[in-house]
């Protein structure tokens, strides 16, 4: 498993550490509204390397920040949370400016 840490997030949204990775895992399913996260909180432990009660803030914290939605869905027959990025490169960022890319401001 791999994700990607893309610039803006830390500097337009002011992540680091496990935040930072907890976010990059949910945008990279949710880029673009393809879809939603929907692995389970000791999966995203394991691949972060916390706590899964760590998780637990985080996810509170991004989705209190508006970084994050959560919505329940079933998967595979059982009642689960779905994650999905709220935030996207070249949208506004909730309670910011604009996010700036190359050089260039992005229209919402």
């Amino acid at each position: 498993m791999y994700w990607t840490i893309e610039q803006w997030m830390v500097t337009e949204l002011h992540l680091n550490g496990s935040e930072l990775h907890v976010f990059a895992i949910i945008y990279g399913y949710s880029r673009n509204g393809a879809g939603t996260f929907f692995g389970s909180r000791a999966k995203l432990a394991e691949q972060v390397g916390v706590e899964v009660r760590s998780i637990g803030r985080i996810l509170a914290r991004l989705e209190a920040a508006g970084y994050i939605e959560k919505s329940t869905g079933f998967h595979a027959g059982t009642q689960c949370y779905d994650w999905t990025a709220r935030v996207h490169e070249g949208q506004n960022v909730p309670g910011t400016k604009c996010p700036t890319y190359q050089g260039q401001n992005v229209p919402p």
